[in-house]
């Protein structure tokens, strides 16, 4: 990768996944650039020093792109969405298993190829793996999505996803945090302070610095 693809990269990186106009800002990125090379007599290293390090240029285009905060009510929403897909998701998985179990004990009983042991530790073992997989996605599917992404399904469904405070493209770290009253459980009381707040944000928004908002808006 040369150096003005890998700093346009850099540039690229750093504004949300789910934003509408980034293709456009990429164009516009790009020609800026090789513009920019060309007057400065083909010096990349030049052109960058002229443009600014790339967290400076990504919010300057995203400060001509007006903001819309997601309202309570459709975050909500997007919400429940995840919710029900989550529990959709592993009651499949869950009959799944149980189906399974149930064939291998037909299976064992009408055979008598192996004692019941055999099945026992087979259910034992894909119970834990069930478990184990129910408390990943649990932790990893709204932090991770959110933050490669920007936006869940439900959030995707509903024409919303998250960002900084700044507009940038939020951090692992932020989305992490902005989900810790989810994993104590005190979620309800978290997104009271929605309801009091400008941006809308709920009291772990405002800890991680993030704010939701809506398709063609920044925040």
């Amino acid at each position: 990768m040369n150096a003005v693809n890998e700093y346009a990269r850099q540039v690229m990186d750093l504004i949300p996944p789910a934003l509408p106009e980034r293709d456009r800002i990429e164009l516009d990125l790009r020609a800026h650039l090789e513009e920019t090379v060309s007057e400065l007599e083909g010096s990349p290293s030049a052109a960058f020093d002229r443009m600014g390090v790339p967290r400076d240029v990504a919010l300057a285009y995203l400060a001509e792109i007006p903001m819309r905060y997601a309202s309570v009510g459709r975050r909500v929403l997007a919400f429940f969405i995840d919710m029900l897909t989550g529990f959709a998701v592993l009651g499949t998985v869950a009959a799944m298993v149980l189906l399974t179990f149930g064939f291998l004990a037909v299976g064992e009983e009408l055979t008598k190829t192996g004692p019941p042991q055999v099945t026992m530790a087979f259910l034992i073992m894909v119970g834990g793996g069930f478990v184990a997989s129910l408390a990943l996605l649990s932790i990893g599917y709204f932090p991770l999505l959110e933050w490669r992404f920007g936006q869940t399904l439900g959030k995707y469904l509903l024409g919303i996803y998250v960002v900084g405070e700044d507009g940038l493209r939020p951090s692992l770290p932020a989305t992490i945090v902005r989900r810790i009253p989810f994993f104590l459980e005190f979620f309800w009381i978290d997104a009271i302070v929605a309801f009091f707040t400008e941006r809308n944000q709920r009291a772990f928004d405002l800890v991680a610095r993030t704010v939701v908002v809506e398709n063609g808006a920044t925040g």
